[in-house]
């Protein structure tokens, strides 16, 4: 299925009660339903039913292509079966061969300036009444794709951007006797490219050209508090003391009180039972934190709240705020008085079943070092990674600025290109006006045209991260793992690591400003 993907070739997979409740066979196609096809590839079969067996027979007979590239196919409705009929009249072809005859007979054909075959690359082909739509993709995440694509016929060509709804007409070239686009494609970029069947815009095809590189911000600017999360306790009930991540000193606490376990364990669910009547006692948490700097001012943001109280350094904290920390069930204390060294900070509360406890987080405006230290705050934030220069734990949005002097041509359209971002989108505006969002690095290049003026520009990039460094997992030490569920916040022995697992956030790459002839677009 890669190989066929890859060579650019549309499938479908065949299942033999729809096709045997729906097949039939017409002017030389395979009929499914309202699907047509004139060519059935087996391969990795080793049976067949009696109605697709006999309809197959019936495809072949009224010319229609059926190939075989194996030798497994050797049962009928799962029984060892003579099927001469069929594998005769088959066409074995190894793979290799199937896919460059099948590719040969598409419509459209994607190639390189010599030719030569185009790796890395997937098409989505969708015939309409009056329109073809190709969905096109470059696989690849490191590297650039340049390429042409082809139809048969003289044709017209837009652009479709999914992300704006912009419609863009698109130069269209000839080649040996085929409409030709020139097609360029950054690592993970997509375009959706329509055809029609009439004559195109012949042009000249220039791709836009780099006319300024901005490397280095005028200033970088978090828009909200940092962050330090606080995830590692003591934690005290009478006579029992334990140590270690907060969900496992609560398994430990509520262990203790005879309480059912509220993590994930295969159980009845916790709504069922959590306001059932149980025992509770006193308890208390104590997290230390480190901090390089005075600091006089702060805030905790805790779940629940209103169950705690809870204390700085020994001093009761008592000046609750009305504002909440992403989520409107965790409030926020003021902390005051941040000594320089270890601190504490200590949570007395009542455990009960329905009390979950959480991790708990310190904001303020300091900087956390990658020791998780709290520290002075950045003076100055470069290009990369703001996790490593004081930001650890960050989540919100970083304001870069930026300065370009230009006089642009009315002549020119102006586009601004990110080429290395790690975020959730990155918002851009030129002196004072939206131009667009870049959520991901392969997007197109946004049009800056209208908002730009002669002599200074102020570009704007307001980069939103997600939350990820704030609620983890932190302690999986396989690091960067495919799935994310409950037994990633919640490891132990080997798959445990004492070291902090953060994502990389920021921009990575310069901003690019380029320029592209209005005639060339």
């Amino acid at each position: 299925l890669k190989e066929l993907s890859f060579h650019h070739i549309a499938y479908d997979l065949g299942d033999e009660q729809i096709i045997a409740a729906l097949g039939r066979v017409e002017n030389g196609k395979l009929l499914v339903g309202c699907g047509c096809y004139d060519t059935v590839v087996i391969k990795q079969c080793q049976t067949v039913s009696n109605a697709v067996y006999r309809l197959l027979i019936a495809f072949i007979q009224a010319g229609g292509k059926v190939y075989l590239c194996d030798d497994m196919l050797v049962r009928i409705d799962g029984k060892l079966a003579d099927l001469q009929d069929l594998l005769t009249a088959c066409e074995s072809v190894p793979v290799s061969q199937l896919l460059t005859m099948l590719a040969a007979q598409n419509s459209y054909q994607l190639e390189q300036e010599d030719g030569g075959f185009v790796s890395d690359i997937l098409v989505h082909p969708r015939q309409l009444e009056d329109e073809n739509l190709y969905f096109i993709v470059n696989h690849s995440v490191t590297q650039e794709k340049h390429f042409l694509f082809t139809e048969r016929n003289e044709f017209s060509a837009v652009e479709y951007d999914c992300l704006t709804g912009k419609i863009s007409d698109c130069p269209v070239g000839c080649k040996n006797g085929r409409s030709v686009l020139n097609i360029d494609l950054r690592p993970g970029q997509s375009v959706v490219i329509g055809t029609r069947c009439q004559k195109g815009k012949s042009q000249k095809i220039m791709p836009p050209h780099e006319i300024a590189t901005l490397s280095n911000p005028d200033a970088v600017t978090p828009h909200r508090d940092n962050v330090l999360v606080l995830d590692i306790c003591k934690g005290v009930m009478g006579d029992l003391e334990v140590s270690g991540e907060v969900w496992q000193v609560q398994r430990r606490l509520r262990e203790k009180l005879g309480l059912k376990p509220i993590w994930y364990n295969g159980q009845v669910q916790r709504y069922k039972w959590i306001k059932e009547a149980a025992c509770s006692a006193p308890a208390s948490l104590v997290f230390p934190f480190y901090s390089e700097t005075e600091i006089a001012e702060a805030y905790l943001a805790v779940e629940q709240i209103d169950r705690f109280r809870i204390y700085c350094n020994g001093k009761e904290q008592k000046e609750l705020t009305e504002q909440y920390f992403l989520d409107r069930s965790i409030g926020m204390v003021k902390i005051r008085h941040i000594c320089k060294g270890k601190n504490e900070i200590a949570l007395q509360f009542v455990l009960d079943n329905p009390l979950e406890l959480e991790n708990i987080y310190l904001l303020g405006n300091f900087g956390v070092s990658p020791e998780r230290r709290l520290t002075e705050i950045p003076q100055t934030i470069t290009l990369g990674d703001y996790t490593a220069q004081g930001y650890y734990h960050y989540t919100g949005e970083m304001e870069y600025r930026f300065s370009l002097v230009m006089s642009p041509s009315e002549e020119c359209h102006y586009l601004l290109e990110l080429t290395d971002i790690m975020g959730a989108n990155v918002e851009v505006s030129v002196n004072g006006i939206y131009c667009g969002d870049y959520p991901w690095a392969g997007r197109n290049p946004i049009d800056i045209t209208d908002a730009l003026q002669n002599g200074n520009n102020d570009i704007v990039l307001i980069h939103t991260n997600t939350t990820r460094n704030v609620f983890g997992p932190f302690h999986d030490k396989r690091g960067k793992i495919a799935w994310t569920d409950w037994q990633v916040f919640r490891t132990e022995k080997d798959r445990y690591s004492e070291a902090y697992e953060v994502v990389p956030n920021g921009l990575f790459g310069p901003v690019r400003i380029l320029e592209q002839g209005k005639g060339e677009k």
